[in-house]
């Protein structure tokens, strides 16, 4: 659970530091949408790590609420989406959307990734035990 809880700190430190400079040297302009999809993120693999600690006893169990807790989060993350997609102004071109969509995407598979990859480890490290 700590290794899973530091590196989504990290990761989440590290993109928002990185959206932060990269919109003060005017190379992008991120709106807050951005900077709410990191905490959205970080959010939601926190409270999965800690389901999974709390309720994953055995390895069954584990895997069961593992895939149970991936569906929850795409579905989660497909209604962040669409609420985006509703509440923006009509201000904002199809260009804009389309360029928030790519860079959800992105932070998805990048959480998917890290924190798949962190589960298992931790897993695998409770088996041996």
């Amino acid at each position: 659970m700590k290794k899973n809880l530091i590196s989504n700190i990290a990761l989440s430190i590290f993109i928002l530091s990185l959206l932060f400079v990269l919109s003060n040297l005017s190379l992008f302009s991120f709106v807050p949408h951005h900077y709410l999809s990191v905490v959205f993120f970080f959010v939601l693999y926190v409270l999965q790590s800690m389901f999974l600690f709390k309720k994953g006893t055995t390895p069954t169990r584990f895997a069961s609420l593992y895939s149970l807790t991936t569906i929850l989060k795409l579905f989660t993350s497909l209604l962040f989406l669409a609420v985006h997609y509703f509440l923006t102004n009509e201000s904002a071109s199809s260009k804009e959307k389309i360029y928030f969509a790519l860079f959800f995407a992105i932070l998805y598979f990048l959480y998917l990734i890290i924190n798949t990859k962190s589960q298992f480890d931790q897993s695998d490290e409770k088996k041996s035990k």
